[in-house]
């Protein structure tokens, strides 16, 4: 499937799924997500990793709605309870969902996916290349940056006595690093750029891509689809 019909799947279930306010919207996108999941068993721990971050925060903010809700409006317990379980269970099937399309998904198809079918329309425009080209970098960069901040983390962490780390003392490690890393992010960001115009960036333009990954009609009849039964269900529908 193409990267980005695949994203607007993902979109467009995220959006169903907010627009739920029955119990038999939720629980069908409920079954939906799960039956998603399941198709990805092979990707069940990094899904996990990602996933229970996210979950353990759930319990703390369901109550505190709860509290809130109770407190400044007229409904009564247990309609209170329902529309803070029902908002509650929308958060948490977006937050899976998306998340499966993270794992399942790299931002690097979503990329080419953009480039490809931007390649078929055959505009000349630089800034809109350069633009493709900052967001590759971003993507590809991101990930590293973060990996050196958890070793020098570690790093510290090993050769300091004090081996509790607090939030507090994290977030101050944190504020007193960055003006390093951001100096580090400019020297790499100037190789990166050196090594671009040498190979040959800014001669011709649009630049070719590889694979190319360019929307088919069968892409477009998914989209509209999918359009359709979204339109068809919260907007003409009543259950």
């Amino acid at each position: 499937m193409n990267p980005l019909t695949r994203f607007y799947l993902f979109l467009i279930f995220s959006l169903s799924t907010l627009f739920s306010d029955t119990l038999v919207h939720i629980s069908s996108h409920l079954a939906l997500c799960v039956f998603i999941l399941l198709n990805n068993r092979s990707e069940w721990i990094e899904i996990k990793k990602r996933l229970v971050p996210f979950l353990k925060f759930f319990p703390m903010t369901g109550l505190l709605f709860f509290i809130i809700t109770i407190t400044v409006s007229e409904k009564t317990i247990i309609e209170a309870f329902l529309s803070v379980f029902f908002a509650t269970t929308r958060l948490l099937i977006v937050i899976a969902a998306m998340t499966i399309y993270i794992v399942q998904s790299k931002s690097e198809d979503f990329m080419i996916g953009l480039r490809s079918n931007w390649l078929l329309i055959g505009k000349s425009w630089k800034w809109v290349e350069d633009a493709f080209l900052f967001f590759e970098i971003t993507i590809r960069l991101f990930p590293k940056i973060q990996d050196d901040f958890e070793q020098a983390e570690i790093s510290q962490s090993i050769l300091s006595q004090n081996k509790d780390f607090t939030p507090y003392r994290r977030f101050k490690n944190i504020a007193k690093n960055i003006p390093d890393f951001i100096l580090m992010t400019i020297n790499k960001a100037d190789q990166i750029s050196l090594i671009v115009k040498g190979r040959g960036y800014g001669i011709s333009f649009p630049r070719t891509v590889y694979p190319f990954l360019p929307l088919h009609w069968y892409d477009l009849i998914i989209i509209i689809f999918a359009l359709i039964l979204f339109v068809l269900t919260h907007f003409y529908v009543t259950i």
